[in-house]
């Protein structure tokens, strides 16, 4: 990808690679082992005690890919992932770039009360009138392998997907380096994420990306408990945050 940031990273560790079909698994795998452990709406809806919530997230982490614009870090030494930032192309006119579609498909208790948290963390504000734009890249899940982390990788990975949007905006990209064809004729105005921790928050105050909505976790609740009381109390709240591009 000539003209992006520097692929190699971590002192030649690591390099910065799309996440193409042939590591869709081991990106799953990663995302299983990884963000459904840590991540505070997993944590929350307490979704690893489910077999079946486990395989509709996986299902989705591995339907969003096939948008060919996800990035990882991988290890130039044994070829493993070290973290990745699942990427989403999403339109104010194309029904068939949003996952709320996908979502609505889903059975599990649990993935119900994500897709419930994800539609009112989002639904305050239209992300496409509010910034006057018809596309827009969504950050959908930032994840760090356990060996990898308080490395940087998540913030790396963000400006990495920013730079990238950038480049498609512009038209600039390689024929190689272009969405899946589902998808290819958007040109996104915005990159946007839901940050429901305060690292992954701490990485929006970096690229100053704009905090359209912040829920606080107490107003969640799954199986009588509200995620409050699941999670970490150093996170508060879940922002809905855009970055104009």
């Amino acid at each position: 990808m000539s003209g992006q940031l520097p692929n190699t990273i971590c002192n030649g560790e690591l390099e910065i690679v799309k996440i193409t079909e042939d590591l869709y698994d081991q990106a799953v795998k990663l995302f299983r082992d990884n963000f459904m452990q840590n991540e505070n709406i997993c944590i929350g809806t307490n979704l690893l005690s489910s077999p079946q919530a486990i395989k509709e997230l996986q299902s989705l982490c591995r339907g969003i890919l096939k948008d060919n614009i996800s990035f990882a870090a991988r290890n130039l030494t044994n070829g493993e992932l070290a973290a990745i930032a699942v990427n989403h192309l999403m339109s104010s006119k194309l029904q068939n770039a949003s996952l709320g579609d996908a979502m609505n498909n889903f059975q599990s208790p649990e993935m119900k009360c994500i897709f419930g948290v994800l539609q009112r963390i989002e639904s305050s504000v239209d992300i496409y009138r509010a910034l006057e734009i018809d596309s827009v890249i969504e950050i959908v899940f930032l994840s760090t392998d356990a060996n990898y982390v308080q490395r940087g990788l998540a913030s790396i990975l963000s400006e990495h997907s920013i730079n990238y949007a950038r480049r498609l905006l512009s038209g600039i990209l390689a024929e190689e380096d272009l969405p899946a064809a589902h998808v290819r004729t958007l040109k996104p105005g915005a990159v946007c994420s839901i940050f429901t921790s305060l690292f992954t928050q701490r990485i929006g105050r970096k690229f100053n990306f704009e905090i359209l909505n912040k829920v606080p976790f107490r107003e969640f609740s799954f199986e009588g408990k509200t995620f409050a009381e699941r999670i970490d109390p150093i996170h508060e709240f879940a922002t809905f945050e855009a970055l104009r591009l």
